[in-house]
């Protein structure tokens, strides 16, 4: 029997590790297996993201391009490190500011009501929080992660 599963939520249409991405994934497709990347933050918390640092999905730099980020992030000391924030500095961002919908457009970029529409950084918590209940038999593959390090299999 397949399993259907999705990587980083349902990020082909929503904010990748977004609870937006993930809820959507999990109610409206129905997927069975959620799997991501986790990172421990500076205070002890696991959160999803792809990479160690969260230049490339969030507004952290500020109101700036794509292409201004990715060239300011080529200097690895200009990246903000998951490793070195708290939750609570990591919670402050929206991590749909940089998605673009089909039509290439920004649609989340201005969005001040990040924790409503579920653009916040997600924690394990909230996953399990919002899934554990409701889909019980909803499956986690998970890769931790720190930084400087390539990670392992959990």
């Amino acid at each position: 029997m397949s399993k259907i599963y999705a990587h980083r939520g349902f990020s082909g249409k929503y904010p990748e590790n977004t609870m937006l991405a993930f809820r959507e994934a999990v109610k409206t497709y129905k997927v069975d297996i959620i799997e991501s990347d986790l990172y421990i933050t500076k205070d002890g918390y696991l959160v999803y993201n792809h990479d160690e640092y969260i230049d490339e999905t969030c507004n952290v730099n500020g109101d700036i391009s794509y292409e201004e980020m990715k060239a300011l992030i080529e200097d690895e000391s200009k990246r903000h490190y998951i490793a070195d924030m708290t939750l609570e500095e990591l919670q402050q961002y929206n991590f749909g500011y940089y998605f673009e919908n089909e039509d290439g457009e920004r649609i989340y970029k201005d969005e001040s009501d990040i924790e409503g529409k579920g653009l916040q950084i997600a924690t394990v918590e909230m996953l399990f929080e919002e899934f554990y209940e409701t889909n019980p038999d909803l499956l986690f593959i998970v890769e931790i992660k720190n930084r400087g390090e390539r990670g392992f299999e959990a």
